[in-house]
């Protein structure tokens, strides 16, 4: 397991953007896999939990302004199957890659809010992050009194305001 997470996470932070979104394929490939597996070392812990610092980083890299869209987007999926999964039981690493998500969506919130109709690859990413956020939030629902609801519980006003705005669009365009 040690050797696939080495593995995806340097396809992930490669310089190319096609290793880059394919480590993080890989990556949840590998949350997917293990993520309900135990560690039999340590007693009610995550057997990726010992590897959570790797997915962090790969997903910090992922998230930068610099980063294609298809990059971003995928970094997105793998983010919020690392908080759906329960990969991590810290608070900290849980705040930090759900920061990641809400950090990017804040970032182009002046620019969804000035127009209706944004570039296409800005749109296709809020999108995603919305799409996330929802799982997410989903998630955090089942926990109810869980880290991960009183960590998205902040961030409700302004996705109900986006989930808004999308739905609008949405019926707008359906009805040309």
């Amino acid at each position: 397991l040690g050797d696939l997470v080495t593995f995806a996470f340097n396809a992930a932070t490669a310089t190319m953007n096609t290793l880059r979104k394919g480590g993080l394929e890989i990556m949840q490939d590998i949350i997917c896999f293990f993520a309900a597996a135990r560690d039999p070392d340590y007693q009610g812990h995550a057997l990726l939990e010992q590897y959570q610092a790797q997915v962090s980083a790969c997903l910090r890299s992922a998230f930068s302004p610099d980063s294609p869209p298809e990059v971003t987007t995928e970094a997105c999926s793998c983010a919020a199957l690392f908080l759906e999964r329960n990969v991590s039981s810290d608070p900290v690493t849980l705040k930090r890659v759900l920061g990641l998500i809400t950090n990017r969506l804040e970032s182009l919130t002046g620019q969804r809010r000035k127009t209706m109709a944004s570039e296409q690859s800005d749109s296709f990413i809020q999108l995603t992050l919305l799409d996330c956020l929802a799982k997410i939030h989903l998630a955090a629902q089942k926990q109810s009194q869980g880290v991960l609801a009183s960590l998205i519980r902040p961030h409700l006003p302004l996705l109900c305001g986006y989930w808004i705005d999308f739905l609008r669009d949405h019926t707008a365009i359906k009805s040309y």
